[in-house]
């Protein structure tokens, strides 16, 4: 006898419809953890530290936010910022978004998700300081560079326009390629008297990184959290347990559990929302909103 196809789906979704299951529990233990942002002055201009400073902290401070696209260093040319790349096989691939705030002085988001700055970008028209340096591209000369930062190294890309002098962390001087001489190997004693084109500060240390804990249990800085907050929200990654429909598709579905304190921030860093969470995931205290 041959069952119809649609019987046995019939069957199988009134199966898994009828199991309960208990909810599930995920041993854990809060944990608090201070962030070492002893490094951030080092890398903050004009007041903005990338990696903590938002696009909504920006707007309060007065600062206008144009948006215009923009080439990487590495592989296109700065001087046309608002242009794609010509004669470049990565196309769009190295093209991104940032914030013109001034003159001279472009931020770029991480990501379109975030509102949080990762990235500096100083052209010619700024004028200021990098840990003390008084940095002015398109006045400021290699020698002057070297003079101030004498552990950094000079590095460069085929595809690029520029060689940049960098300690290979946060901080790269760019200086353009001259095409008179030979590129490589780089000639100190030519280029000690040209000027720098641009300069770009990043903080790739991720200031809301997740950590990793016993028991799958994850742990992660609340996103625009003041700098010395210490609470870290903990939560687990299981996977959903599957309806029939999606039993027979074989799709994998994931969800997060939250446990223990868990809250959120506006990119004011101001609280929205605290709660506290049972070890399944339930809310068993809310604090804000107050309803």
């Amino acid at each position: 006898m041959k069952i119809r196809p649609q019987i046995l789906i019939l069957s199988l979704f009134i199966v898994l419809s009828s199991l309960k299951t208990e909810a599930q529990r995920f041993p854990f233990k809060p944990k608090d953890s201070l962030y070492n942002s002893s490094y951030l002055p080092g890398l903050t201009v004009d007041k903005i530290a990338p990696g903590f400073t938002t696009l909504a902290d920006l707007k309060n401070a007065g600062y206008k936010l144009s948006r215009v696209k923009v080439n990487d260093l590495n592989m296109g040319d700065i001087d046309s910022i608002n242009a794609t790349l010509q004669g470049s096989s990565w196309g769009s691939n190295v093209l991104s978004h940032g914030y013109t705030i001034k003159p001279g002085m472009v931020v770029l988001q991480g990501n379109d998700s975030t509102e949080v700055i990762t990235k500096i970008r100083l052209l010619k028209g700024f004028s200021g300081n990098i840990r003390g340096f008084k940095t002015e591209p398109g006045i400021t000369t290699v020698k002057d560079v070297e003079k101030a930062f004498p552990n950094f190294e000079w590095s460069s890309t085929d595809a690029s326009r520029y060689f940049y002098y960098t300690n290979k962390d946060s901080i790269g001087f760019y200086v353009a390629k001259d095409t008179t001489i030979k590129v490589w190997p780089f000639d100190e004693k030519f280029y000690s008297n040209k000027v720098i084109s641009a300069v770009e500060i990043i903080n790739w240390k991720g200031f809301y990184n997740q950590e990793y804990g016993a028991n799958n249990i994850n742990y992660q800085k609340p996103l625009y959290a003041p700098l010395n907050d210490t609470h870290l929200n903990c939560f687990v990654i299981v996977e959903k347990q599957l309806t029939a429909a999606a039993a027979i598709i074989g799709k994998n579905q994931y969800y997060e559990v939250r446990l223990g304190r868990w809250q959120e921030y506006s990119p004011e860093h101001k609280l929205i929302f605290d709660a506290e969470f049972d070890d399944t995931g339930k809310v068993i205290k809310m604090i804000l909103p107050i309803k």
